[in-house]
């Protein structure tokens, strides 16, 4: 069960950090037309937001 949490947490942050990564890429790089700071913020949290939960797991189970 162990195995398949860690495995879960990795897919996920992965996940999260790849669409953070290429939604950041699309809206500053690729569209055309007027910036959206707004989306560009939630991306970059997007981005960043898997590593502070792997933090926050690593407080919950009391590990260094």
């Amino acid at each position: 069960m162990d195995l398949a949490m860690k495995r879960l947490r990795i897919t996920r942050d992965g996940i999260m950090f790849t669409a953070g990564l290429g939604l950041t890429i699309n809206e500053a790089i690729i569209r055309v037309g007027s910036e959206r700071p707004t989306l560009l913020i939630m991306f970059a949290a997007m981005m960043g937001l898997p590593f502070i939960l792997r933090a926050d797991e690593i407080r919950r189970n009391g590990k260094p």
